[in-house]
């Protein structure tokens, strides 16, 4: 017993097809661009965070490097505060610093 002649179920068909994969690709989409943005946000937080650390300790020149969270992520960077409010960087930071702005490891002097 069919209800629609074959040209008609056969359209229907197709958007019910077309639909069912509409629904699973729109999460995905979805999904990929909130991890894009996610991401570009980190980006942000990490730039800003690096800036605080270059102004919080005048001695180490910081260059606006590509990718602020590479440098703050390698090798861990921690800031350590002394009893005056002050910050002082982890001895690693000075060297990550290097390492971001030099990736062959050869000093540019």
């Amino acid at each position: 017993m069919r209800i629609f002649r074959p040209e008609v179920e056969s359209v229907l068909k197709t958007l019910g097809v077309l639909s069912l994969v509409a629904l699973v690709l729109a999460p995905i989409a979805w999904g990929y661009e909130q991890r894009r943005q996610a991401r570009a946000w980190q980006s942000v937080a990490c730039a800003y965070r690096l800036r605080d650390l270059a102004q919080r300790a005048p001695i180490i020149r910081v260059d606006y490097v590509a990718d602020p969270c590479g440098v703050l992520h390698w090798p861990r960077i921690t800031v350590h505060r002394d009893g005056g409010g002050a910050a002082s960087p982890a001895p690693s930071y000075a060297t990550a610093l290097e390492r971001s702005r030099d990736p062959s490891g050869v000093g540019h002097r």
